[in-house]
């Protein structure tokens, strides 16, 4: 990659990536523009070369496109998270739809129809998960808010438009008592939080620390004072010199450990190390288009692969009666999670072996669910008629893909796929193709993370005859 100081060009933007940036054309090189909008004519500054393309920076704005907005958050162009905060939403939905589309044309699978971005409606105000990082500027002041991109210089920003307002000013109120403490073993701070059937809030305020803090009890004495929908004030230990966020140790200091959630009229008790949807909202518009494509008949089998605290399996199998729901997670506490959740919401708790070898379940008979530990590419061969797969960005790996198959030979009729990465639903999808799967109806995008580049996409696959197969070459890889 070369610097280049004073070349400036006039270019045309004619479209957006999920990182934010503009996409122009330049002496027949793919340009990428910072801050640039589709429909933006505008001068420009090469900053970088590289053989196949060039980065650049606007240096003056000739003709804004009809796309931009106001951007209201003062850090977002530090920070990176919102990287379309300065564009209408009624554009961010669209380009990200087009990023579905466009990940399905690179692995071959161009006849995939994607529909409109599916939105809760709200792009403020959603995130029920915060991690902070903590730490300290050149005077000495402590800081709290966010990494700059490609950086671990923290911008400070507490009060993030994205953050619920059942957050607002704990973040503040907790960074200024590290203060004055004189506390320097807080790392991040990590927030969650919840509402349940009755209307109750609680939030869970929890400390990444190398060491324990002195006075720490007092501290969360005070704050849960301060703020009375504070339902528990934990510490979490790590101590590694790694990017990962959390240890594995956690003390409750006040209160619980852990939240209550309500998703799809169910009431969900979530861990702090549990995986939990950050948009409620979205996560429920999600689950129902899971469940309409998942078609569910009284007697079902449903297998839910990476299944969390068991929110989508549930929330699914409780929209028809008689279902035998098995649940896999590789967290154990979110397993027992699942467990208490399952019976707290009146499903009938059984073992893998009962649902096996149980009869099938009736129309008005309670469901039964049952909750394993294990990873999901390690589940025996049973039958079932429907499954979900919610797998982490990296996709499903190689031998998941091929338990898939197996299970749809062995009369699995559905595999319904939410991913939260586009490009590794993509590549699974084309090599789900080669062994006779296509996608029924259309792909659905959800904003489930609005102002971001981010998107979650919902697919059913089905299983169709030799004849009908489709030849597509893809690698196997990170996407």
């Amino acid at each position: 990659m070369k610097k280049c100081n004073n070349e400036t060009v006039s270019v045309e933007i004619t479209d957006m990536n999920n990182l934010g940036h503009g996409i122009a054309r330049c002496g027949g090189k793919v340009m990428f523009v910072r801050h640039g909008v589709d429909g933006d004519k505008a001068d420009v500054q090469i900053i970088k070369h590289t053989s196949g393309y060039d980065i650049a920076r606007i240096e003056r704005l000739t003709e804004p496109s009809q796309y931009r907005a106001p951007d209201s958050c003062a850090a977002s162009r530090r920070c990176g998270g919102c990287v379309y905060s300065g564009i209408t939403y009624e554009h961010e939905l669209e380009l990200k739809r087009r990023i579905v589309e466009s990940e399905f044309r690179k692995v071959g699978l161009s006849d995939v129809s994607v529909s409109a971005t599916v939105s809760a409606g709200k792009c403020t105000g959603y995130r029920n998960k915060i991690q902070l990082p903590v730490g300290r500027d050149k005077n000495g002041k402590t800081v709290m808010g966010y990494y700059a991109k490609r950086s671990h210089d923290i911008i400070p920003c507490t009060g993030c438009g994205l953050s619920s307002p059942h957050v607002s000013g704990i973040d503040e109120y907790v960074r200024l008592y590290i203060e004055r403490a004189g506390w320097t073993e807080v790392r991040h701070l990590y927030m969650r939080c919840g509402t349940d059937s009755s209307g109750a809030v609680r939030v869970s305020v929890c400390l990444v620390v190398s060491s324990r803090p002195d006075g720490v009890e007092a501290f969360a004495q005070t704050l849960t004072e301060r703020f009375p929908q504070i339902s528990g004030v934990l510490l979490n230990y790590n101590a590694d010199n790694t990017n990962v966020i959390l240890g594995k140790r956690y003390e409750t200091l006040v209160g619980e450990a852990d939240i209550v959630d309500c998703i799809c009229g169910l009431d969900f008790r979530i861990s702090p190390a549990s995986f939990y949807q950050v948009n409620r909202d979205a996560a429920e518009l999600a689950y129902k288009i899971i469940a309409e494509k998942a078609a569910l008949k009284p007697g079902d089998r449903l297998l839910d692969l990476y299944c969390g605290i068991g929110t989508i399996g549930l929330c699914t199998a409780s929209m028809c009666s008689g279902i035998s729901l098995t649940g896999i997670e590789i967290v154990p506490e979110a397993v027992e999670n699942a467990k208490m959740n399952a019976a707290a919401n009146g499903f009938t708790t059984a073992t893998l072996s009962d649902i096996e070898n149980g009869e099938r379940g009736k129309e008005g008979y309670i469901s039964k669910a049952a909750f394993a530990c294990m990873d999901a590419k390690d589940i025996g061969i049973g039958i079932y008629d429907v499954i979900i797969v919610d797998p982490p960005r990296k996709g499903c790996s190689e031998e998941l893909i091929e338990k898939l198959d197996e299970f749809s030979r062995g009369g699995a009729e559905r595999i319904v796929y939410m991913s939260c990465n586009p490009a590794t639903l993509a590549r699974d999808a084309a090599l789900l193709y080669k062994k006779g799967f296509v996608i029924d109806g259309d792909a659905v995008p959800i904003d489930m993370f609005p102002r971001t580049g981010h998107v979650e996409t919902v697919v059913l696959l089905s299983h169709k005859k030799a004849d009908s197969y489709i030849h597509i070459d893809v690698e196997f890889g990170e996407g």
